[in-house]
């Protein structure tokens, strides 16, 4: 047993090192393969958007360019005819409040609510802003309506529609089990194309701040949204039947044998109020917006909710590969993932137990590649125009102690800028495309971990 420690030691002096790292390549394998493991994390990475969403593999399979979307649509769409069919919305003048109105009339003719009598005197009493400026009001919104019903025939052939239908499905769809358009099940697609109402037709809060709403591409629309759509949403969404019922005030005598009113008189004011001009001329605006209004509203409200078709997809893979390829003012990118740490050292010719002790000491460190590394990402790439987004998506796979976080970032040559025209805009996301080269790396200390930036240009 002597003997053996003996020579142990022996054999511990004579192969210790002076330095920690000399001659380290004889006990450490650094011989990988870097292109081959980054562009296999690449490849696998790019499947998912910059918010971690994976991207319907349909998209995948050719390439896109333009600097932004209002310049794409510029360009190839026919969105200026939209804006200029809204530009003919008049502002209504008086504003039309028909709320406590239609809820009073709705009570009356389901007669099982109680109405005070206080309540039905104001409702009587009361001149109407919409009978006193009757022929006003009518005018205008009638004008509306005939602006809304050409808007809507436009878009529904639009060239525009069907780029919005591109982003709404590219950027805020998971279609899992489409591998290409020719696969399309339409049981695993998407109920909606949008995420939310395209009119604004129905209740607007919590709305998110996209460009999928008409408001957005003209903002006379808002002249509809005022008054006219909530209160069709919420007063006017029954059947025409019940409609016309609520507004003849066809059972206000069965609620006047039910109802304590609180007086003796009350019963026959409101039958009188019944045969007055000021009834009539109310009534006459219930129909008007049940008759003339409400099928171009349904309409609008039914818009909301398009099922994606094949078709649908098909052509949108053809809009998102256009938009990535089109030149681009030079706006900075980036991308995060994670990275066997390798494949890191390789890269910049660095031995992966000096790079342990560079991220050990918590400083900024620029390395040059060893060699030109250029890579493929793809016919359609997702990054961020924020630095903090791309970091983001790096963290939840930073699982393993034999990975780096790793942000590819550089000056775009091509693609788009998609902003507030994606179903995140809080993202910042640009589409790219095609190959791009490692120039520099540079090591961040922090937040909360390492990460290695890669410079790089798009070739």
């Amino acid at each position: 047993m002597k003997k053996i420690l003996n020579e142990w030691r022996r054999y511990l002096n004579e192969f210790k090192m002076d330095d920690k790292y000399q001659d380290i390549d004889a006990v450490v394998d650094t011989n990988v393969d870097a292109q081959s493991i980054i562009q296999a994390e690449i490849d696998k990475q790019m499947k998912m958007n910059i918010g971690g969403r994976p991207i319907n593999p349909i998209f995948l399979s050719n390439s896109i360019q333009e600097q932004s979307i209002p310049e794409f649509l510029d360009r190839v769409s026919d969105y200026k005819d939209g804006e200029k069919i809204l530009d003919g919305l008049v502002e209504v003048p008086i504003t039309v409040n028909l709320s406590a109105h239609m809820d009073t009339l709705r009570q009356i003719d389901r007669g099982t609510a109680t109405i005070y009598a206080p309540q039905l005197n104001a409702f009587m009493e009361e001149g109407a802003d919409y009978v006193r400026n009757y022929d006003k009001i009518v005018a205008t919104v009638d004008h509306n309506m005939r602006v809304m019903q050409d808007f809507y025939q436009w878009l529904t052939n639009s060239s525009y529609l069907r780029i919005m239908k591109a982003l709404a499905l590219y950027t805020g769809h998971n279609v899992e089990s489409i591998r290409n358009p020719s696969n399309f099940d339409p049981e695993k697609s998407m109920k909606s194309i949008f995420d939310k109402d395209f009119f604004l037709v129905s209740d607007r809060s919590g709305v998110k701040e996209n460009h999928f709403n008409v408001q957005k591409l003209n903002k006379k629309y808002k002249f509809i949204t005022e008054w006219l759509l909530p209160t069709f949403d919420f007063h006017f969404s029954d059947t025409r039947e019940n409609l016309e019922s609520i507004a003849s005030l066809k059972n206000y005598k069965k609620f006047i044998k039910q109802q304590i009113l609180g007086g003796s008189t009350l019963g026959p004011a409101l039958e009188e109020f019944r045969s007055s001009e000021e009834f009539k001329k109310r009534y006459n605006f219930y129909m008007i917006f049940i008759t003339r209004w409400k099928p171009i509203l349904d309409k609008m409200r039914k818009f909301s909710y398009i099922e994606p078709t094949q078709e649908d997809y098909q052509e949108s893979k053809s809009i998102i590969q256009a938009m990535c390829a089109a030149p681009d003012k030079g706006r900075e990118i980036y991308r995060g993932m994670t990275l066997d740490v390798n494949a890191i050292s390789e890269l910049i010719g660095v031995n992966p137990l000096k790079l342990e002790d560079y991220m050990a000491a918590g400083e900024i460190v620029d390395f040059d590649t060893v060699k030109p590394f250029i890579f493929d990402f793809g016919v359609v790439s997702s990054c961020s125009t924020d630095y903090d987004v791309a970091y983001d998506f790096a963290m939840p796979f930073r699982n393993s102690s034999e990975k780096e976080g790793v942000m590819f970032r550089g000056d775009a040559k091509r693609g788009v800028y998609l902003g507030s025209y994606s179903a995140y805009p809080e993202e910042d996301e640009f589409l790219t495309s095609g190959r791009m080269k490692i120039t520099k790396v540079t090591l961040r200390p922090g937040k909360p971990k390492s990460i290695f930036d890669f410079y790089c240009e798009q070739v």
